[in-house]
Protein backbone atom coordinates (compact mmCIF):
# COMPACT_ATOMS: atom_id res chain seq x y z
CA UNK A 1 0.00 0.00 0.00
CA UNK A 2 1.50 3.58 -0.65
CA UNK A 3 1.73 5.55 1.87
CA UNK A 4 0.45 8.67 -0.30
CA UNK A 5 -2.01 7.54 -2.89
CA UNK A 6 -3.25 10.82 -4.87
CA UNK A 7 -6.64 10.89 -2.60
CA UNK A 8 -4.52 11.71 0.45
CA UNK A 9 -1.79 13.93 -1.56
CA UNK A 10 -4.99 16.05 -2.86
CA UNK A 11 -6.60 16.27 0.84
CA UNK A 12 -2.96 17.33 2.06
CA UNK A 13 -2.62 19.96 -0.43
CA UNK A 14 -6.03 21.29 0.49
CA UNK A 15 -5.24 21.42 4.31
CA UNK A 16 -2.41 23.26 3.62
CA UNK A 17 -3.88 25.91 1.54
CA UNK A 18 -6.63 26.33 4.21
CA UNK A 19 -3.96 26.71 7.36
CA UNK A 20 -3.16 30.66 6.18
CA UNK A 21 -6.61 31.82 6.55
CA UNK A 22 -7.26 29.56 9.20
CA UNK A 23 -4.03 31.10 11.30
CA UNK A 24 -4.57 34.11 9.64
CA UNK A 25 -1.69 36.63 8.32
CA UNK A 26 0.79 38.78 9.95
CA UNK A 27 0.55 42.25 9.48
CA UNK A 28 1.53 45.76 11.09
CA UNK A 29 -0.04 47.69 13.29
CA UNK A 30 0.46 51.59 13.34
CA UNK A 31 -0.12 54.07 16.24
CA UNK A 32 -3.46 55.53 14.50
CA UNK A 33 -4.75 52.06 14.11
CA UNK A 34 -3.72 51.12 9.93
CA UNK A 35 -2.65 47.90 9.35
CA UNK A 36 -0.21 46.95 6.40
CA UNK A 37 0.10 43.67 5.56
CA UNK A 38 3.14 42.22 6.16
CA UNK A 39 3.93 41.03 2.63
CA UNK A 40 2.78 44.17 1.66
CA UNK A 41 5.51 45.78 3.59
CA UNK A 42 8.18 43.51 2.95
CA UNK A 43 7.52 43.74 -0.58
CA UNK A 44 8.28 47.80 -0.42
CA UNK A 45 11.27 46.69 1.93
CA UNK A 46 12.71 44.85 -1.26
CA UNK A 47 12.82 48.05 -2.51
CA UNK A 48 14.45 49.87 0.00
CA UNK A 49 17.99 51.75 -0.89
CA UNK A 50 20.64 52.53 1.48
CA UNK A 51 21.18 56.82 2.13
CA UNK A 52 21.71 59.07 5.07
CA UNK A 53 19.77 58.99 8.46
CA UNK A 54 16.60 61.08 8.58
CA UNK A 55 17.28 64.46 10.55
CA UNK A 56 14.43 63.57 13.31
CA UNK A 57 14.01 60.33 12.46
CA UNK A 58 13.49 57.21 14.74
CA UNK A 59 17.25 55.52 15.74
CA UNK A 60 19.17 53.47 13.76
CA UNK A 61 19.39 49.30 15.00
CA UNK A 62 23.12 48.18 14.94
CA UNK A 63 24.61 51.42 13.83
CA UNK A 64 24.04 52.66 10.64
CA UNK A 65 23.90 48.97 8.46
CA UNK A 66 20.25 49.93 7.22
CA UNK A 67 18.22 50.60 4.32
CA UNK A 68 15.32 53.03 3.91
CA UNK A 69 12.35 53.14 2.32
CA UNK A 70 9.49 56.14 2.75
CA UNK A 71 5.53 56.35 1.24
CA UNK A 72 2.80 57.74 2.37
CA UNK A 73 -0.98 56.98 2.83
CA UNK A 74 -3.57 59.07 1.37
CA UNK A 75 -6.81 58.59 2.60
CA UNK A 76 -9.70 60.04 0.96
CA UNK A 77 -10.59 63.41 2.25
CA UNK A 78 -7.97 62.82 5.88
CA UNK A 79 -4.45 63.86 6.54
CA UNK A 80 -1.61 62.28 4.34
CA UNK A 81 0.80 60.09 6.54
CA UNK A 82 4.38 59.45 6.26
CA UNK A 83 5.71 56.21 6.89
CA UNK A 84 8.87 54.72 7.23
CA UNK A 85 10.32 51.14 6.14
CA UNK A 86 13.84 50.72 7.69
CA UNK A 87 15.61 47.17 6.44
CA UNK A 88 18.83 46.38 8.67
CA UNK A 89 21.56 45.32 6.78
CA UNK A 90 22.95 42.68 9.27
CA UNK A 91 19.99 40.08 9.82
CA UNK A 92 17.47 41.28 7.01
CA UNK A 93 14.91 42.19 9.72
CA UNK A 94 12.10 45.22 8.99
CA UNK A 95 10.84 47.76 11.18
CA UNK A 96 7.95 50.57 10.05
CA UNK A 97 7.16 53.58 11.75
CA UNK A 98 4.51 56.47 11.45
CA UNK A 99 4.92 60.23 11.48
CA UNK A 100 2.93 61.74 14.22
CA UNK A 101 2.89 64.81 15.72
CA UNK A 102 7.04 65.03 14.25
CA UNK A 103 7.37 62.41 15.80
CA UNK A 104 8.27 58.54 14.45
CA UNK A 105 6.61 55.76 15.99
CA UNK A 106 6.87 52.30 15.54
CA UNK A 107 4.00 50.11 14.13
CA UNK A 108 4.03 46.93 15.56
CA UNK A 109 4.12 43.19 13.91
CA UNK A 110 1.36 41.23 14.79
CA UNK A 111 0.11 37.75 13.97
CA UNK A 112 -3.40 36.91 15.32
CA UNK A 113 -5.81 38.70 12.90
CA UNK A 114 -8.00 36.29 11.98
CA UNK A 115 -8.42 37.71 8.54
CA UNK A 116 -5.83 37.71 5.51
CA UNK A 117 -5.48 41.99 4.78
CA UNK A 118 -6.09 42.69 1.17
CA UNK A 119 -2.92 45.00 -0.13
CA UNK A 120 -3.40 48.40 0.45
CA UNK A 121 -3.94 50.53 -2.71
CA UNK A 122 -3.48 54.32 -0.93
CA UNK A 123 -0.23 54.24 -0.05
CA UNK A 124 2.64 56.10 -2.71
CA UNK A 125 6.36 55.57 -2.56
CA UNK A 126 8.14 58.27 -2.21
Amino acid sequence: MKLLNTTSTAALAGLLLLMPAAFGAEYYECWDGEKFPAEQITHLASRATVGRKISNGPDVPYGQNHKTRKFTRVPSGVVITTYLIQVDKVDSSIRLFELTSSQWSACGLQSDYQQTLAWRKDIFPS
